[in-house]
């Protein structure tokens, strides 16, 4: 056992089931003795500078720039998101998704194209082992997902 992946505190965007989901993961963590917890998440200053953002920062929202620690970010990856959100459309909230569909594949892109991670060890651990393999330090963030050429 590497990880127990889970949603942040605020259950991204409070959804209740994302809630619960923190607090099992949080328990499942000490219970299975898991090195790393990481907790998925949205950069909140990242998404409210866009410029089609109110560049409202509501604290309820995700975690902020300060909380994170690690990002996975890739075309692959991206992809891969794409196919599962086909799998959950119900959950994304009316109103953005409209806006989400006439900003395009593009929009998507620029806005979740990279997966936020704030990752924490409830044993103590240093080294995150082979997470490193998947898992990049925040400082080493190049930007947002770029479209792929051609």
């Amino acid at each position: 056992l590497l990880a127990v992946v889970g949603y942040d505190a605020n259950g991204t965007y409070g959804h209740p089931d994302h809630l619960q989901v923190n607090r099992v993961a949080e328990a499942m963590a000490r219970h299975l003795g898991a090195p790393w917890l990481l907790d998925a998440t949205y950069n909140r200053e990242y998404l409210a500078g866009l410029p089609d953002s109110d560049g409202g920062l509501d604290p309820g929202f995700a975690a902020g720039e300060a909380e994170l620690t690690h990002f996975v970010q890739g075309e692959e990856w991206f992809r891969a998101k794409m196919e599962a959100v086909k799998c959950h459309d119900s959950q994304a909230p009316r109103g953005p998704r409209r806006r989400q569909r006439r900003r395009g594949i593009d929009g998507w892109r620029s806005r979740f194209g990279t997966e936020w991670f704030i990752a924490r060890s409830p044993s103590g651990v240093d080294e995150l082992g082979p997470l490193g393999q998947v898992l990049e330090p925040k400082r080493a963030w190049p930007g947002p997902l770029s479209t792929p050429p051609g």
